[in-house]
């Protein structure tokens, strides 16, 4: 009797985990849970929650589409310059022409021209879509910055828009982005659970040959495919640049390591053939989570000797290249060397590795030396 009993909530226990998503949400409420014991402060606080909540949005949307894109057993690395492409198209066709919601639909059409273009990429020049996505990042990417000249473009007043409202605005103190993100997590997995097109790309991940013979024309549902991507990413894009305000041309890049992480966190195959929209969807709020709890806790704060290991590394070319050599010159009196900051206080990161900080006139001197030479 007891031995019936034990497998019957084995069973039970088995049929929850069988769920989709459960084991990862598991994962998320746990870590909700340390971060709540080491950081109680930041994360009662519900003004800081539904930051969380709205700052998740983007990446999220653009995991979704990149999970379509692993099922099929692709990837798609050119996500971030769609993102920035959509961004710059809003913020100009705003600032410019004064359009909203036309301008929301522009951003979304470059953004699906876009993928469209890196479908036909992948498939009629037969490359690979690890190394053709990836090349598709550089060329869009730089041909957003010879379009908009580097620039960033401030939209302080977008936040008096309707369009704003709608889009990225407040319902309470909900964001209302991260209800858009939710909706758009329902209608993907209806397509890849319920739709004919998410059959199709089942079957091309988990065998092109087979989908094939079945009848699946995979160039076809390819291109499908990093449409849909693309239309996704400008979707994640414009609602990025609604909620910050200004858009800076690498906007996206910062999420090309995060949504990876959080589509596979999220139990997608790397193979192809199989995924999980509700997993993407925890897999995004971890890597949030992550980010924001080793923060709050100051966990980041415990890896500053890993950066002074980092700048005992780096010291022979201090040496090699001292501040005499780097166009400076001495200011006793002071107690640093002149055309730059104090020698204990440069950063590495200030100027390019053949330029030195001029902070007299705020900009970077060229030092005449190899791209070996930086700053420290």
């Amino acid at each position: 009797m007891a031995q019936i009993q034990g497998n019957a909530k084995d069973t039970i226990f088995t049929r929850v985990f069988r769920i989709e998503g459960t084991a990862i949400a598991l994962v998320f409420a746990l870590l909700i849970l340390l971060f709540l014991m080491t950081a109680p402060t930041a994360f009662s606080s519900y003004q800081i929650c539904m930051s969380f909540l709205a700052s998740v949005s983007p990446p999220l949307i653009a995991a979704l589409g990149l999970t379509l894109v692993v099922v099929a057993g692709e990837i798609d690395l050119s996500f971030p310059s769609a993102m920035a492409f959509s961004g710059y198209v809003f913020c100009i066709l705003f600032q410019q022409f004064d359009l909203t919601f036309l301008a929301v639909f522009a951003a979304l059409g470059v953004g699906v021209m876009m993928g469209f273009v890196n479908g036909l990429v992948m498939t009629q020049l037969g490359m690979p879509s690890l190394i053709g996505t990836l090349a598709m990042l550089f060329f869009w990417g730089g041909f957003l910055t010879v379009v908009s000249g580097g620039i960033s473009i401030a939209i302080p007043t977008i936040r008096d828009i309707w369009v704003h409202a709608v889009l990225a605005g407040r319902i309470g103190v909900l964001p209302v982005q991260f209800l858009w993100s939710l909706a758009l997590a329902v209608v993907i997995w209806f397509i890849l659970n319920r739709h004919r097109f998410g059959e199709s790309l089942l079957f091309i991940g988990d065998s092109r040959k087979v989908a094939r013979v079945v009848g699946i024309a995979t160039d076809r549902e390819k291109i499908r495919l990093f449409t849909l991507m693309g239309g996704l990413s400008a979707c994640a894009g414009v609602i990025l640049t609604l909620d910050t305000g200004p858009y800076i041309s690498p906007a996206g890049m910062g999420y090309l390591l995060i949504v990876v992480a959080a589509v596979f966190i999220g139990g997608t195959s790397i193979l192809g053939g199989s995924g999980k929209v509700i997993g993407t969807v925890s897999g995004s709020l971890i890597v949030a989570v992550i980010k924001a709890g080793s923060v709050a806790s100051g966990i980041q704060a415990r890896l500053h000797p890993l950066d002074q290991g980092r700048r005992a590394d780096l010291h022979p070319y201090r040496t090699q290249y001292p501040p005499r050599a780097r166009g400076l010159r001495p200011d006793h009196r002071a107690g640093s060397w002149a055309g730059g900051p104090r020698h204990t206080d440069i950063r590495p990161d200030l100027c390019a590795t053949d330029r030195v900080p001029d902070v007299a006139a705020r900009r970077c001197a060229p030092t005449g030396l190899p791209p070996l030479v930086t700053c420290f």
